[in-house]
């Protein structure tokens, strides 16, 4: 007798690692494409960057009069919302770099 649900599940299991290879290639080709050879050191430069920038967010947050009623945030949430989006950025990159998607030149 033939196992249909085991011969689903390797079908389905292949399919499914030709689609990761596919979404792999995809990426790493489109990663080249827009950043162009990419340097342990360019790594590093974003990294500094998002601490400075976290740094930024962090001393405005400090140097806000809380106290006030009508306490000025505005620029304390601008600052926020760029820390916020450097973090993400930085996240996508460290994950390209785990799941292989970047290659490093040095």
């Amino acid at each position: 007798m033939v196992d249909v649900k085991a011969m689903r599940t390797k079908s389905t299991h292949r399919f499914l690692l030709e689609v990761e290879d596919a979404i792999a290639k995809a990426n790493r080709l489109a990663i080249k494409q827009r950043l162009g050879p990419l340097r342990r050191r360019r790594f590093m430069e974003l990294a500094a960057k998002v601490a400075e920038i976290r740094a930024d967010y962090l001393h405005a947050a400090f140097h806000i009069e809380w106290a006030k009623d009508s306490c000025p945030t505005a620029d304390l949430e601008s600052k926020r919302h760029r820390y916020e989006e450097a973090v993400a950025a930085y996240d996508a990159l460290e994950r390209a770099v785990e799941r292989g998607y970047v290659e490093f030149e040095d």
